[in-house]
């Protein structure tokens, strides 16, 4: 898919897919976005960054592409078949070992969430600090709910931790409702946030 938003200070485009240029990049920009919550279970940046680029499937995702080819912000998709986080035990183990690998794996598999049949579900969503302010959020998610209109798909859904307040405000602006929390408990000390909610976008049929 491709189209452009303008705003007053630039242009971007979105585009279906990660180029093969842009994946380390993008893994950068996930990491730093989502450190609190990744790096309790990866470990150091470096290492953390070498298993996102191997756990990323660039086609599973839809990007905002600046000028110059630059990556203003990526937006990852899972459904019931495919995901853009894809790494499994394999990834682990090539980063950490197999002793690494095993645990990592235990603390990951608590932030993984199950998408039921017939839906998309919004694994990850990064803007990068230089494209903050031109819509790129918005434009990423309007291109989700798009492509899953397309596709046939019932819902769009997402999940939003208590500590992202204004994350949640842009959902619900854009019609998201909240439709279940899961608390953390003592792992709120491991992750760095308390709760999450799961919050959905019916689609019109």
């Amino acid at each position: 898919m491709k189209g452009f938003r303008q705003s007053a200070a630039d242009e971007f485009e979105i585009r279906r897919g990660i180029a093969p240029e842009h994946v380390d990049v993008a893994a950068v920009h996930l990491l730093q976005a989502f450190s609190t919550k990744l790096l309790v279970a990866l470990g150091d940046s470096k290492r953390a960054a070498d298993y996102l680029k191997r756990a990323i499937d660039p086609a599973n995702a839809l990007c905002a592409i600046g000028p110059g080819d630059a990556l203003y912000g990526v937006v990852g998709l899972k459904t019931t078949k495919t995901s853009f986080l894809s790494g499994g035990f394999d990834q682990l183990r090539a980063v950490y070992g197999t002793p690494g690998a095993i645990w990592r794996g235990l603390l990951l598999s608590v932030l993984e969430h199950r998408c039921p049949p017939g839906a998309q579900h919004i694994e990850c969503i990064v803007v990068t600090e230089s494209a903050r302010g031109l819509g790129v959020g918005t434009a990423l998610l309007d291109a989700v709910i798009a492509n899953a209109r397309q596709d046939g798909a019932a819902a769009v859904s997402l999940e939003v931790v208590n500590t992202n307040a204004n994350a949640r405000r842009l959902y619900e602006r854009i019609g998201f409702v909240p439709i279940k929390t899961v608390s953390l408990g003592p792992l709120r000390r491991v992750f760095g946030f308390d709760a999450a909610t799961t919050m959905e976008l019916k689609l019109d049929s």
